[in-house]
Parts: structure tokens; sequence; C-alpha cells
């Protein structure tokens, strides 16, 4: 059995070695960052500690690199909404991507609605996924299974909003487990944001399809166990001898 972490790289395998495609299944690392332990009073503090309730807010989790993960696309429909976004991490003015999206911060006037949490903890960040209003990562190439980022906001009960893509898994369905927008269009992620924020019902529909969903090391296990048959110890024989 040979067991790949997305369907990319089953695709990889399979296209060098066809013989391996009966063999080859995808079952996808683990999230880094654990399920927050149910404690209604901890979501309230974190939550009071982030906005006023009447002020949606909107979460970021991942290292920003590159334009790669969309943000600026985010940043545009920010703009267009009366959210708070909150990402975890820090910009670093030395930094010229990071320079470029303060610029862009600035240009658009949210300096005061663009909030930098700093290091988060994985326990503080489950419970952030889990209290903030959506989770946006609007990936440019599309989401993908191997992202741990996606599959932690997912199995926290977030309701995400993400990208479609060629190599988007099939568990991600769009209304299901979360809102699907195509990359690169703010426009189209500003509605599936205010979508969220103004219907309680999709809301609750994709949070319960995203917690329903389950990535971990117990079926990883299962992949590589099922259905393999127990070796056998050849035993040495002594050799022979007339009598």
């Amino acid at each position: 059995r040979i067991v790949a972490v997305t369907e990319a790289e089953r695709d990889a395998i399979v296209t060098r070695y066809p013989w391996a495609a009966a063999r080859t299944v995808v079952r996808h690392n683990p999230p880094t960052i654990p399920i927050a332990a149910e404690d209604p009073q901890a979501d309230a503090r974190m939550r009071a500690a982030l906005a006023p309730p009447e002020r949606p807010v909107i979460g970021f989790i991942g290292l920003l690199r590159a334009v790669t993960k969309g943000f600026e696309e985010l940043v545009e429909a920010l703009a267009r909404t009366d959210a708070l976004l909150v990402a975890t991490g820090s910009l670093d003015p030395a930094n010229a991507y990071h320079a470029h999206v303060a610029a862009q911060i600035e240009r658009l006037g949210l300096g005061e609605r663009v909030r930098w949490l700093g290091f988060v903890s994985d326990d503080e960040a489950g419970r952030l996924l889990r209290v903030v209003d959506a989770v946006a990562l609007p990936y440019r190439g599309g989401a993908e299974s191997g992202y741990t980022s996606l599959l932690a906001a997912l199995v926290n009960g977030a309701a995400v909003i993400t990208t479609r893509g060629p190599q988007n898994p099939p568990w991600l369905r769009d209304g299901e487990t979360a809102l699907l927008v195509d990359s690169e269009d703010p426009a189209a992620l500003e509605s599936a944001i205010n979508r969220l924020l103004n219907d309680d019902g999709l809301a609750a529909r994709v949070r319960a399809g995203a917690r329903g969903l389950s990535f971990g090391w117990d079926a990883i296990v299962e992949a590589v166990t099922a259905n393999a048959a127990p070796r056998r110890r050849r035993r040495s024989r002594a050799p022979s001898h007339p009598s």
C-alpha cells in the first residue's frame, strides 16, 4: 500500500508508476493545530478580546510569505464590508512583500480594521478559529488537501471561505463544508463573506459540515494496515543427514 498525503502527490505517483494506481490511496496529514476543547466561557473571553459583539470578525491564519495566500484579495474584499480582520503573525517592514501589504492596507484606509495578533499558540489558534465569524483562506491556486491551515480551520468548525482550484479535494463541498469562490476575485470573496455574516442558517450548516470531517493519524494507519496479509516467517531447516 502506498499512502500519499494529497491528491496531487497521488497523481504524480500514478503518472510515473502506473502499476501503483490500485495500491495508492490518499490520507491527509493531520492538522498541526488541535481541536480546541469545548469551553464556552473561554470562547466568550477570546471573542470579547477581539472586537465588540456587534462588529463581525474575519480570521486569517498561516504564514504570509507571498501572493499565493491571496491576502491582497482578502484585504480588497474587507474594504467592501464592515468586518474586522484578525490575522496571526505580524508584518516585517524589512520584508518587501510585507511592506507591499502594509502599503495596501494604508491605501485602503484599513489600518484600524486589520489586527495582527503576533505569535498565537496552537491551542489559542484552535479557539480563534472557532470564535471568529468566518475564516478566509483565498489561495490563488485553489485550496488543496495538504494545506494545514485549511484543515485546522475545518476540524475546529470554522465557517471557511476558500478558493476553487484543480486540486480541490472531494470533501471540500461548496455550501456544505465551506464556501468556494474563484481565486483572485475580491468581489466574489466579499459576496461570500457577506453571505455568511447575514445568513445564520448557512453559517451553521457550513460549520456543522466542517466539524464532520476528520483528519488524523488513525486514518493513515488504517490505510497502511487495511487488508494487509500477515507475513509468514521462514523457518530455517536443519540439513538432513543420511542415517
